[in-house]
């Protein structure tokens, strides 16, 4: 299934996150290019690693003291999967390198992002905190030894292609440039 959030003419990131709010956050982003073929003016959030972090505690905050405002009804208070994202996204940046094959290899938040984004193709209508617990349980699994859980859950959440893309993707493994894939 074609990404949900691209355009075909847009030379746009191979992996895009939508959040449940409407904001979209680009994974492997190439160089942004300005299309009105959406008929919808969009914004990419793209910041240093370091500003992504500090924008995501800003909004956690801002997202627990609209909560004490009495008259919060003229603001929105729902910046709390933006903030998750944006707080992901910069550990991304900063992912350590795989484990040797004797152990478990850990499993990025790059990886996670991933795989979501191929199950929220396949499911647009999961929220962010499902795709999130589907992933984290699957990477969990993987973690674990306890690979065919993790494909069976992925699998079920995604259908057998998306879910089988989603299972490599958390173990390191990307066929994008593969032409059998």
């Amino acid at each position: 299934m074609a990404n949900p959030t691209s355009h075909d003419h847009d030379p746009a990131p191979r992996w895009w996150l939508a959040l449940d709010d409407g904001e979209h956050l680009a994974i492997d982003d190439p160089e942004a290019v300005a299309g009105d073929s959406a008929r919808e003016q969009m914004v990419q959030l793209r910041l240093p690693a370091w500003r992504a972090r500090d924008l995501g505690s800003v909004l956690a905050a801002y997202t627990r003291m609209v909560a004490l405002v009495s008259d919060a009804a003229e603001v929105s208070g729902t910046e709390a999967p933006l903030a998750s994202a944006l707080r992901t996204a910069a550990d991304t940046c900063s992912a350590g390198t795989a484990a040797t094959r004797n152990e478990p290899r850990p499993i990025s938040t790059g990886d996670r992002l991933r795989a979501m984004a191929v199950v929220q193709t396949e499911r647009p209508t999961l929220t962010h905190s499902a795709l999130v617990g589907v992933v984290d349980a699957a990477a969990r699994w993987l973690e674990d030894r306890e690979p065919d859980l993790a494909a069976g859950l992925l699998e079920a959440a995604a259908g057998d292609d998306a879910g089988r893309r989603a299972w490599e993707l958390l173990q390191g493994v990307d066929r994008s440039d593969d032409p059998g894939s």
